[in-house]
């Protein structure tokens, strides 16, 4: 498996910055800091008004542009109020989607409705 330098993923986001690896893009919806214990709702709870944006339809929208058919999203879910995160069998999935599919380019993202890191990688015929 070999990483791939993602472009710019633009569509709207008001934060996208290329972290340090220089292989993951950090982008956001939001330019402001969002409060801590935010559950996502469907009013945003700073600009109060109707969310317009899914981070999720972003970044498979992008994907669909640069041609790389395969995605494996990681997606916040709000199990409580206050407390999201991601259930554990979700990296199980990740790793068969990676052992299991076709050769090719695939992105990876661990997201909310809002924020996201995304990254690419090329999978060959001879990686494990």
């Amino acid at each position: 498996m070999l990483p791939i330098q993602l472009p710019e993923i633009g569509g709207g986001l008001l934060y996208e910055k290329l972290g340090a690896d220089k292989l993951t893009r950090y982008s956001s919806f939001a330019d402001w800091v969002c409060p801590p214990f935010c559950i996502e709702p469907q009013i945003c709870p700073v600009t109060k008004g109707l969310k317009s944006w899914d981070m999720r339809d972003l970044i498979s929208n992008y994907a669909v542009e640069k041609n790389i058919m395969k995605t494996y999203f990681f997606v916040c879910l709000h199990w409580i109020y206050g407390v999201g995160g991601m259930p554990a069998d979700a990296f199980l999935k990740a790793r068969s989607f990676v052992r299991e599919g076709p050769p090719g380019d695939f992105l990876i993202s661990s997201m909310s409705t809002c924020h996201g890191a995304t990254s690419a990688w090329n999978l060959s015929n001879n990686c494990n």
